[in-house]
């Protein structure tokens, strides 16, 4: 997302001074998923306000083919909603990859999503992932690298 827009400079810039993040701070802008694929962004928002969802999933790849740079610990995300207008300030507080199969309990429960089970959390991932993959031409595959973040909610 082009971290020139007024809207989202405008929030990470009251954020950061009212949380008191320095002024160079790096930040990034996007949306959880791609809302064209995925309609359910304000609910992840909600989990994400309610403080159920403090991590989020990605396929590897998908920095690549969107060109986006990798987050690591203390950077700040400027979250997305559907229309691109910001909704929540979150600070990364670790990143992990795993294969899809292998993403343990934890980071899924962690994600705060549907029963808090691995075998919802699979379902659902899955059924995006495949999406996904089907929109760049790479066929899913269940040893796919999963890049998992875990975050904070600053704002």
């Amino acid at each position: 997302m082009d971290k020139d827009d007024e809207a989202i400079n405008a929030f990470w810039q009251t954020s950061r001074e009212r949380h008191g993040i320095a002024a160079d701070a790096t930040f990034f802008a996007g949306p959880f998923s791609d809302p064209k694929l995925a309609p359910y962004q304000d609910m992840l928002h909600d989990l994400v306000r309610q403080g159920k969802k403090q991590a989020t999933a990605r396929v590897d790849m998908e920095f690549e083919k969107y060109g986006n740079a990798r987050r690591g610990p203390g950077d700040y995300w400027v979250v997305l909603g559907t229309t691109g207008e910001p909704s929540c300030l979150v600070r990364i507080t670790d990143v992990q990859t795993w294969p899809f199969l292998e993403v343990p309990l934890s980071f899924a429960q962690r994600e705060g999503e549907g029963d808090n089970s691995l075998e919802y959390w699979r379902e659902v991932h899955k059924d995006y992932f495949v999406l996904q993959c089907a929109e760049w031409g790479v066929a899913w595959r269940d040893d796919l690298i999963i890049c998992c973040e875990g975050f904070d909610l600053i704002a």
